[in-house]
């Protein structure tokens, strides 16, 4: 499989099924900013009051195959193998992005599990193998990656900018950031101490 982060915003995403399982799958594309259509008979709760307050849009009834018009991404989250299927079809017929719940042998990508910090992103996948696997390996690093990694990163992309724009060398560049990662910067963002960018810059890019 081939990682990949993708920019979600605005694009047309299905899911299909509205049930618990793919309620956790529309929040997560609710965060990516995505534009989502849901598509089922019934819903739970929480689907409905989102639909409802008009964060995603919903069809109430079964999936027909001209759903996919336009998707740029699309889960099945249904628990009727025939409906998976014929998702699975269509999405590969139209050459779209198409995942179906707990049936590897029926996506083209997997939804890996995350860890997210602010703007950092670690994902897990074991290529559909053990989903459970990937579970544990989150638990530990969420334990590993406390909350200051946040504005750690906020920090590294404040420096690197100023770096990039006084730095001409790229190898020097890229000694300034193993300097300012050798330092105890992460230390000082995690007590909560006050960052001076410039003075970064002076110390390891100066």
């Amino acid at each position: 499989m081939y990682p990949i982060f993708l920019d979600l915003t605005n694009r047309k995403c299905i899911v299909v099924g509205a049930g618990e399982v793919a309620e956790r799958k529309i929040n997560a594309l609710l965060n990516a900013g995505a534009d989502i259509l849901v598509i089922g008979p019934t819903a739970t709760a929480a689907i409905r009051q989102l639909a409802e307050s008009g964060k995603v849009a919903r069809s109430e009834r079964d999936f027909i195959p001209g759903d996919l018009d336009g998707a740029f991404l699309v889960i099945a989250a249904t628990d009727d193998r025939r409906t998976n299927e014929l998702v699975y079809r269509e999405a590969g017929r139209r050459g779209t992005l198409v995942n179906v719940v707990d049936a590897p042998e029926l996506c083209n990508f997997f939804v890996p599990a995350v860890v997210e910090r602010g703007r950092l992103k670690v994902a897990i996948s074991t290529g559909g193998a053990s989903p459970a696997l990937a579970a544990k390996l989150r638990a530990r690093f969420e334990r590993e990656l406390g909350p200051e990694y946040a504005d750690y990163v906020e920090v590294i992309d404040d420096f690197r900018r100023r770096v990039i724009k006084r730095v001409a060398d790229p190898a020097e560049r890229k000694r300034a950031y193993e300097r300012l990662f050798a330092s105890d910067l992460l230390d000082q963002v995690k007590r909560g101490a006050k960052i001076d960018i410039e003075t970064l810059v002076s110390k390891h890019a100066g």
